[in-house]
C-alpha cells in the first residue's frame, strides 16, 4: 500500500468508518488520475459543487478531493518549520477552533438564518498571498478545506468538523502529510476543455 492509501485509510477511520474497508483502494485511485480517478465519481465532473455526498453515497473521494484543490495552499502550511514541533501545531489548531466559535458574525460556522443551499464562494488556492505567519497559513488552510467541502454539498457545521479534524491529522505528522498531498496532486484533472476537444475529435475520426 502506497501513502495515499494509508492517509485515505487514517482519514476514513477518522470521518468515514462505514467507507474503511475500501479506503486504502480510494486513496490510490485518486492519487493514480485519469480513468481511475473519474470512476470515484460516476456521472459526475470532478469539480467542486458538480455533485453532493448524497448523489455519490460515498464521501471520502469528496475529502481527498478537497485535499488536492487546497494543495498549494496546505504545503505553504505543512512547509513551516514552526509546525514541526506537534504540540505547538495542536495549540493553533485549538486556538483556531475557539477563535471561529467565538466569533458573532456566523461567517464561519454558518448564519442561522442563511439558506441550507446557499454555497460559499471558493478562491482559487493560487491565488491566495503567501502566510505572513503559521497562523496565517493556519487560517488560510482551514477557510480552503473547509470552502471546497461546502462546495461539494457538506453541510457547514460538517464542512468545518472535517477541515478542523484533516489540520489536526496533517499536522500530526508533517513530513509524510507533506508527501501525500504531493502525491495527491501530482497527477491533475484533466481539463474539462481539453477532454470534449478529444471527443469530438474522436467521434470526427471514426465518421
Amino acid at each position: 500500500m502506497d501513502i495515499a492509501g494509508e492517509w485515505a485509510e487514517r482519514i476514513a477511520d477518522r470521518f468515514t468508518p462505514e467507507e474503511a474497508g475500501f479506503a486504502a483502494d480510494v486513496g490510490m485511485a485518486y492519487a493514480a488520475g485519469g480513468t481511475r480517478r473519474k470512476d470515484l465519481f460516476p456521472g459526475y465532473d470532478v469539480q467542486p459543487g458538480a455533485f453532493g455526498p448524497g448523489a455519490l453515497g460515498a464521501a471520502l473521494p469528496l475529502i481527498l478531493h478537497a485535499l488536492a484543490q487546497a494543495g498549494p495552499v496546505l504545503r505553504n502550511l505543512l512547509g513551516s518549520g514552526y509546525l514541526a514541533n506537534t504540540l505547538a501545531a495542536a495549540g493553533l489548531v485549538v486556538a483556531l477552533r475557539q477563535e471561529h466559535s467565538d466569533d458573532p458574525s456566523g461567517e464561519h460556522s454558518g448564519s442561522p438564518g442563511a439558506s441550507p443551499s446557499a454555497k460559499p464562494p471558493v478562491p482559487s488556492p493560487e491565488a491566495v498571498p503567501p502566510p505572513a505567519s503559521e497562523k496565517q497559513a493556519l487560517e488560510q488552510s482551514f477557510r480552503a478545506l473547509r470552502d471546497r467541502l461546502a462546495a461539494a454539498g457538506f453541510g457547514r457545521p460538517r464542512a468545518d468538523e472535517i477541515a478542523y479534524g484533516l489540520l489536526e491529522e496533517l499536522l500530526s505528522d508533517v513530513v509524510n502529510a507533506a508527501m501525500f498531498i504531493d502525491t495527491l496532486t501530482a497527477v491533475p484533472d484533466e481539463p474539462r476543455e481539453r477532454e470534449m476537444k478529444a471527443r469530438r475529435s474522436f467521434r470526427r475520426g471514426t465518421r
